[in-house]
C-alpha cells in the first residue's frame, strides 16, 4: 500500500480542512521552526493508531485538537484521514477488492472518538490489524523521528526485537498466538467448572434413587389423610350451614324496622333539595355578575397595557430612527476606505508580479553556472580517485613488506625466548608430575567424604517426607471440615432468608388476609384500622406450637380490627375485588368462655401461651376452654368426662365435643405458621453457633498450614542440600579424572620440550637470513608511498574548491526557489484580497441603501403611534365607569345567597338527628351481622382450606369414592385417630422429596450433556495448543531468517554511512529464539566502543539510520516518514545519507521533514509550511522536477 493523500481538519495548527497529496518518490516538508511541520508527522502517527499523547508531544489526547489563536477560535473536533493506494494487494483479504483504502480517526473535545475505514465505523483493533505486518503504525520502523534516534541505539534488547518482528511480518501471528493463549486459559477455567459440576451431579444421583422410593410411600399416606380430612370438613361445613340459617331469620326482622327511618329521611331530603335548587339558581346569578366584573376588569387592564405599549413603541421608533441616521454616516465613510484599499491592492499585485519575473530570471542564470561547476567537479574527482587507487596499491606493498620483515624479527625473538624457557621447563615438568600425584590422592579422599554425607542426608529426607505426608492428610481433613461448616452456614442463611422473605410478604397467610392488610394500608395510611393478624400476637412456649395451631385452626389467620364496622368494610372490599375470604376479630369483642379447674394429666393451654400487649383478652376468649394433654390416651379419657371442652395433645391431636377428634398436627405437609416462626429463631441461633465453630476450624487450619509450610521448607532445604552434594560429587569425580590425565601429560611434556630445543636452534639461523633480505624491500616501498601521497593531496584540494563553489551556487539556487514559491503565494493572496474587497464594496452599498429605507419607515410609524395613544385614553375613561356599576350589583346578590345558606344549615341539623337515631338501631343489626359473618368465614375457611389443599371445591370433593363414614360421632372419632396416626408416620419419615423421580431423570440427561461438554472442551484445548505450536515454529523460522538478512544488510549499510567500521546484531539469548532480545554492537573505524552511551549524537543518529535502513532493504514499508533525522549530521554524512535514501526510495515512498538544503535538493517535491496568521499553518507545494523543466 502506497501513501496517496493526507487530510487534516482541526488537528493541532491546522484548523481548516487541509489536503496534502503524496506522489511517488521523495517528498520534503520544509519551513521555519514552529510553523507546524512536525504536526504532519504527528497526524500520520495519530491516524495510524498512536495512543500515547507524549509520543504526539502532548500531555493528553485532547491536545491534538486546535486550541485557538488570536484570530481564530478553538474548534471542538480533530479529524485526520490517510488514503492508501492498494496497487499490489498486500492488505488483508477483506480489503483487497478496494483500489484505495482510507483510514480516518476523529476526536471530539467532549471525549467522544471514532475510527473509520473507507468511511465505515470500525474499532481501533481493525485499523491495527489492517496495518499489522506492513511496517506502518504506532511504534514501527516506518516512522523515524529525531527524538527517538538515540532511543533505537540505546533501547533494550526486547524493544529492539520488535523492529525485527515487524520486518519479519510475524506481529499478526503473535497477536493470534496471544488470542489463542487467552482462549486456552478461559477454556481450562470452563473445563474445571464443568468437572466440578459433573462431580456434584454424580454425588446427587446416588441419593435421588433412595428418595424416590420414600416419596411413593409418602403419597399413599397423604391420599388416605386427604379422604378423611374431606369427610370431617363436610361434617363441620353442614353444622355451620344450620346455624347461619337461624341467624339470617333474626336479621330479616330487624331490617324491616329500618324502613320507617328511611321514609322520614326521604321526605327531609326532598325539602332540602328544593332549597339547594334555589341556592343553585342564586349562585348562577352571582356567578354571572362575577364573570361580568371579571371581564370588565380584564378589559380595563388590557386597555391600560395597550396604552403603555403604544407610548413605549412611539419612543422606541423615534430613538431607532436617530440611531439609523448615525449608522448612515459610518457606512459612507467605510465605503470610501474600501475603495482606497482596493486600489492599493491592485498596485501591490502588479509589483509582486514584476518581482516574481525578476527572481525567475536570476534562477535561470544560477542554474547554468551550477552545470558548469558540476562538470569541473566530476573531472577533478576522477583524477583524485585515480591517485587514491595508485596510493592504495603502494600502501599495500609497503604493508606487505613491513609485515614480512616484522614477522621475521618477531620470529627470531620468539626463538631466543623459547630456548631460554625450555631449559627451565624441563625442571618444572618433573615438579608438576609429583604435585599432580599428591593432588590426585587428596581428591580421591574428598570424593569418599562427599559420598558418605550424601547417604546421611537421604535418610533424613525420607523421614521428613513421611512427616509432611501425614501433616498434609491432616490439613486435607481440616479443609474438608471448614468447607462442610461453611456449606452448612450458607444453607442455614439461605433458609433464614427465605423464611424472613415469606414473613415479610405474608406468604404464610391466606390470599384474603393479605388483600385486607394491603387494602387497609392504602386506605388508612395515617390511622390504620387493622391491628394485625392473630398469629402475630400469639407466642406459645417451645414445644407447644402444634398444640396451639391445632386448637386455633383457621382462627390463627383472623384479622384483628379496632371495631365491627372495620370488619364489615373489609368483607365488603373482599367481595368487590373477589380475592379470597378472611376472618375478623374486633379488639373489643370478648367471648366469655368456660374456664376449667384443675384436672389430672392435663392443664389449660393458656398457661403455655403469651399474648402481645392489649390482646390477652382475645387469646383468653379463644383458648379458655382448651386443655392440653400429654398424649392421645389422656386426651380421650378427658373428653369422655368433659364433652364441652376442647382437648389437644402437644403433638397436635385435637378432640372437640361433640364431634370428637377433629385435628392432629398441621393440616398440610409443611410446618404451620407458629412452627415456622420458631424455626426462624432456631436458625438464627444455629447460624451464630456455626460461625463460631467455623472460626475455630479456620484457626486450626491456619496452624496446620503453618506447620505444613515449615516441613515443606525443611524438605526443600534438604533436597537442595542433596542436590548440592550431587554437584560436589560430580565436581570431585571430574577433578580425579582430570588429575589422572594431568599426570600422564606431565611425563609426555618433558620429552616434547627436549625435542623442541633441538629444532629451535636450526630455525634461529634461517630467520637471520630472511631478515636481511626484506629490509631492503621495505625502504624502497616507503619512498614510493611518500610521492603518491603528495599527488593525492593536490588532487583533493582541487575537489574541495570545486565542491565549495558548487555548494555556494546550490544554496543560492534553493533560496531563489523558495523565494519564487513565497512570491507566488503572496501574489495569489493579493488576488484573493482584491476579490474580497470588491465583494465588501458591493455588500456595504447594499447595507447603505437598506439603512436609508429603514430610517424613513420608523419616522412614519412614530407619527401613527401618537394618534393611537389619544384614542386609547378616551376609551379607558368609559370602561372605569361601567366597572363600578357592575361591582355594586354583585354586592346585592351576595346578601340574598347568604339567607338561603342559613335555611339549608337548619335542615342539615334536623337530618343529622334522625340519622343518629337510625344508627343506634343499626348497631344491633351489625352485632348480629358480625356474628353471622364469623360463622360464614369459618364455614368458608373450611371450604377454602379444602379448595387450597385439593384444588377443587368441597361440594365436589365430598362426592368422592372411598370416603369414610363419619355420620356417627364414634365413627368421626375413629377417623380422626386414624388420620392422626398417618400424620405421625409421615412425621417420622422426615423430609420427603416428591420430585425425586423426575429430578433423577433430568439429572441423568444433564450428566450426559455435561460429559459431552467436557469432551468438547478438552478437544478445543488440544486444537488450540496445536495452533500455538504451529505459530511458534513459523514465527521462529521467519524471525531467524529475517535476523540473518538484516545482519547481512547492516554489514553493508553501516560502512557506507560511517565511511568504514562495522556493526552487527546478536541474540541476547540464542537458546531461546522465541523470547530472545536483540543486541546492537557498533564499531566505528578507529574506535573501540565499550558502551553505546559513549557515541556522539551524530554517531547515534547514523547507527539508528543504518539499523532502520537495513530493515528497509529486507522488508520495505509502504512509506518511510522521517522527522528531521538529518539534523545531527554534517554535510558529508548528509550526502552519504541521501545516497542510501535514494536506494530505499526505489521501493518505498519517502516523506521527510528537514531543514537541510542538501536534503531539499534531493527531494522530488517540496511542501512549504507557512504561518501567515499566528497559530494557523498553511501548506504550499513546489514540484522541483516541473520547476526545473519550466526553467
Amino acid at each position: 500500500m502506497k501513501l496517496k493523500q493526507l487530510e487534516l481538519c482541526g488537528f493541532k495548527s491546522f484548523p481548516d480542512k487541509t489536503t496534502i497529496p503524496f506522489p511517488g518518490g521523495v517528498s520534503a516538508v520544509v519551513g521555519p521552526n514552529g510553523c507546524g511541520k512536525s504536526n504532519i508527522v504527528d497526524a500520520i502517527q495519530w491516524v495510524t493508531g498512536e495512543q500515547r499523547a507524549r509520543q504526539l508531544r502532548g500531555k493528553s489526547m485532547e491536545d491534538v485538537i486546535f486550541s485557538g489563536s488570536k484570530s481564530r477560535p478553538p474548534v471542538n473536533m480533530a479529524e485526520v484521514s490517510i488514503t492508501f493506494a492498494n496497487d499490489n494487494g498486500s492488505c488483508p483479504e477483506e480489503y483487497r477488492d478496494f483500489s484505495e483504502i482510507m483510514v480516518t480517526r476523529r476526536l471530539y473535545r467532549s471525549g467522544e472518538r471514532g475510527y473509520f475505514i473507507n468511511k465505515q465505523p470500525c474499532r481501533l483493533k481493525d485499523i491495527q490489524n489492517l496495518l499489522m505486518g506492513s511496517g506502518i503504525g504506532a511504534g514501527t520502523y516506518a516512522v523515524i523521528q529525531q527524538g527517538n534516534l538515540g532511543a533505537i541505539t540505546e533501547a533494550g534488547p526486547d524493544e529492539r526485537r520488535i523492529f525485527i518482528e515487524e520486518a519479519a511480518g510475524i506481529t499478526r501471528y503473535k497477536a493470534r498466538k496471544k488470542e489463542a493463549q487467552s482462549k486456552i486459559k478461559s477454556t481450562r477455567t470452563n473445563l474445571l467448572r464443568v468437572m466440578d459440576i459433573i462431580t456434584e451431579v454424580e454425588r446427587n444421583m446416588a441419593s435421588l434413587s433412595r428418595q424416590a422410593k420414600k416419596a411413593e410411600r409418602y403419597k399413599e399416606y397423604k391420599k388416605r389423610i386427604e379422604k378423611i380430612d374431606i369427610a370431617l370438613a363436610a361434617l363441620e361445613f353442614d353444622r355451620y350451614t344450620q346455624r347461619i340459617s337461624e341467624t339470617h331469620r333474626l336479621l330479616q326482622e330487624l331490617k324491616d324496622q329500618e324502613i320507617s327511618h328511611v321514609t322520614q329521611l326521604s321526605k327531609l331530603d326532598a325539602a332540602m333539595e328544593e332549597i339547594r335548587q334555589e341556592r343553585a339558581s342564586m349562585a348562577e346569578d352571582v356567578n354571572k355578575k362575577e364573570i361580568r366584573c371579571f371581564e370588565l376588569q380584564r378589559q380595563v387592564d388590557r386597555m391600560e397595557k395597550d396604552l403603555q405599549y403604544a407610548k413605549t413603541e412611539s419612543s422606541r421608533l423615534a430613538q431607532e430612527a436617530g440611531e439609523l441616521e448615525s449608522q448612515l454616516a459610518g457606512l459612507r465613510e467605510k465605503q470610501e476606505r474600501i475603495v482606497q484599499d482596493r486600489n492599493q491592492c491592485r498596485e501591490d499585485m502588479e509589483k509582486a508580479a514584476r518581482d516574481l519575473e525578476q527572481t525567475k530570471a536570476l534562477l535561470t542564470d544560477d542554474e547554468q553556472a551550477v552545470t558548469s561547476v558540476r562538470q569541473n567537479l566530476a573531472r577533478y574527482k576522477a583524477a583524485l580517485e585515480e591517485e587514491k587507487s595508485r596510493l592504495t596499491q603502494l600502501l599495500g606493498n609497503e604493508a606487505k613488506y613491513s609485515n614480512i620483515y616484522q614477522n621475521a624479527a618477531n620470529t627470531k625473538q620468539d626463538i631466543a625466548r623459547r630456548l631460554r624457557q625450555l631449559s627451565e621447563e624441563v625442571v618444572r615438568a618433573g615438579q608438576r608430575e609429583q604435585e599432580t600425584k599428591r593432588a590426585l590422592a587428596d581428591a580421591e579422599e574428598n570424593l569418599e567424604g562427599i559420598l558418605e554425607e550424601a547417604e546421611s542426608v537421604k535418610g533424613e529426607l525420607v523421614y521428613i517426607e513421611q512427616a509432611l505426608e501425614e501433616k498434609r492428610a491432616e490439613l486435607g481433613d481440616q479443609l474438608r471440615k471448614v468447607q462442610t461448616l461453611d456449606m452448612e452456614r450458607s444453607r442455614s442463611k439461605s433458609q433464614l432468608s427465605a423464611l424472613k422473605r415469606m414473613e415479610g410478604n405474608m406468604e404464610w397467610f391466606q390470599k384474603g388476609v393479605r388483600e385486607v392488610v394491603a387494602w387497609d394500608q392504602e386506605k388508612n395510611k395515617d390511622d390504620s384500622r387493622i391491628l394485625g393478624v392473630l398469629a402475630d400476637v400469639v407466642k406459645p412456649e417451645p414445644g407447644y406450637e402444634e398444640a396451639v395451631e391445632a386448637a386455633l385452626g383457621e382462627a390463627l389467620q383472623f384479622v384483628i380490627v379496632k371495631d365491627k364496622q372495620t370488619a364489615l368494610d373489609a368483607m365488603e372490599h373482599l367481595a368487590e375485588v373477589k380475592k379470597g375470604r378472611a376472618g375478623f376479630m374486633p379488639v373489643s369483642w370478648v367471648d366469655s368462655g368456660f374456664t376449667p379447674g384443675s384436672l389430672n394429666h392435663a392443664s389449660s393451654l393458656l398457661q403455655h401461651v403469651e399474648a402481645a400487649d392489649g390482646c390477652g383478652h382475645l387469646i383468653k376468649s379463644l383458648l379458655s376452654d382448651v386443655l392440653v394433654a400429654e398424649d392421645a390416651k389422656a386426651a380421650v379419657e378427658l373428653k369422655n368426662g368433659y364433652n364441652d371442652l376442647t382437648v389437644v395433645t402437644k403433638d397436635g391431636v385435637v378432640l372437640v365435643s361433640p364431634r370428637g377428634i377433629v385435628g392432629g398436627g398441621q393440616e398440610n405437609s409443611g410446618p404451620g405458621i407458629l412452627a415456622q416462626r420458631q424455626q426462624l429463631t432456631q436458625l438464627e441461633e444455629t447460624i451464630a453457633s456455626l460461625e463460631e465453630e467455623l472460626e475455630t476450624a479456620k484457626e486450626s487450619q491456619e496452624a496446620l498450614e503453618k506447620e505444613t509450610r515449615g516441613l515443606e521448607t525443611d524438605l526443600q532445604r534438604m533436597v537442595e542440600g542433596l542436590r548440592d552434594l550431587g554437584r560436589e560429587e560430580m565436581e570431585a569425580q571430574k577433578e580425579v579424572s582430570r588429575l589422572k590425565e594431568d599426570s600422564k601429560l606431565a611425563a609426555r611434556h618433558h620429552q616434547i620440550v627436549i625435542s623442541e630445543q633441538d629444532q629451535l636452534m636450526g630455525e634461529e639461523d634461517d630467520a637471520e637470513e630472511e631478515l636481511s633480505k626484506y629490509k631492503e624491500l621495505v625502504d624502497e616501498a616507503v619512498n614510493e608511498v611518500q610521492q603518491a601521497e603528495e599527488a593525492v593531496k593536490q588532487a583533493a584540494v582541487q575537489v574541495e574548491q570545486a565542491e565549495a563553489e558548487l555548494d555556494g551556487f546550490s544554496e543560492k539556487t534553493t533560496d531563489l526557489r523558495v523565494e519564487i514559491s513565497a512570491l507566488s503565494a503572496r501574489l495569489d493572496n493579493q488576488k484573493e484580497t482584491y476579490v474580497r474587497l470588491a465583494e465588501f464594496e458591493e455588500e456595504n452599498q447594499k447595507r447603505l441603501e437598506y439603512t436609508e429605507r429603514e430610517a424613513a419607515r420608523r419616522r412614519s410609524s412614530s407619527g401613527q403611534s401618537s394618534d393611537k395613544i389619544e384614542e386609547l385614553e378616551s376609551r379607558l375613561t368609559d370602561a372605569y365607569t361601567e366597572l363600578t356599576q357592575a361591582k355594586e350589583a354583585l354586592e346585592k346578590v351576595e346578601i340574598s345567597r347568604q339567607q338561603i345558606e342559613n335555611s339549608l344549615k337548619e335542615s342539615d341539623a334536623m337530618q343529622a338527628r334522625i340519622k343518629n337515631e337510625r344508627e343506634s338501631h343499626r348497631e344491633k343489626v351489625r352485632d348480629l351481622e358480625l356474628s353471622q359473618s364469623q360463622r360464614k368465614v369459618r364455614q368458608e375457611a373450611v371450604a377454602s382450606r379444602i379448595l387450597e389443599k385439593l384444588g377443587r371445591p368441597l361440594t365436589q370433593a365430598r362426592n368422592d369414592e372411598g370416603l369414610p363414614d363419619v355420620s356417627d360421632p364414634k365413627l368421626a372419632d375413629e377417623a380422626a385417630m386414624e388420620m392422626d396416626d398417618l400424620r405421625q408416620k409421615i412425621g417420622r419419615m422426615g423430609d420427603v422429596h416428591l420430585g425425586a423421580i423426575n429430578e433423577y431423570e433430568a439429572l441423568q440427561e444433564r450428566y450426559e450433556f455435561l460429559t459431552q461438554q467436557r469432551d468438547d472442551l478438552m478437544h478445543a484445548i488440544e486444537s488450540l495448543e496445536k495452533v500455538i505450536r504451529k505459530i511458534n515454529r513459523f514465527t521462529q523460522k521467519k524471525f531467524m531468517e529475517t535476523f540473518q538478512k538484516v545482519n547481512e544488510k547492516l554489514a553493508l549499510v553501516f560502512p557506507r554511512l560511517f565511511h568504514g567500521g562495522s556493526a552487527e546484531i546478536k541474540l541476547s539469548e540464542p537458546d531461546k529464539p522465541l523470547e530472545t532480545g536483540v543486541e546492537f554492537e557498533i564499531r566505528p573505524q578507529g574506535k573501540k566502543i565499550t558502551r553505546m552511551s559513549l557515541l556522539s549524537g551524530g554517531e547515534k543518529a547514523l547507527s539508528a539510520i543504518a539499523f532502520v535502513f537495513a530493515i528497509f532493504l529486507i522488508k520495505p514499508a509502504s512509506f518511510c516518514l522521517m522527522d528531521e533525522i538529518d539534523a545531527p549530521l554534517d554535510d558529508a554524512n548528509v550526502s552519504r545519507f541521501n545516497e542510501l535514501l535514494k536506494l530505499i526510495g526505489e521501493k518505498s515512498q519517502i516523506v521527510m521533514v528537514t531543514h537541510n538544503k542538501k536534503s531539499m535538493e534531493f527531494a522530488d517535491i517540496l511542501y512549504g509550511i507557512t504561518m501567515e496568521n499566528k497559530g494557523v499553518s498553511k501548506v504550499v507545494s513546489v514540484n522541483l522536477e516541473k520547476a526545473q523543466e519550466a526553467a
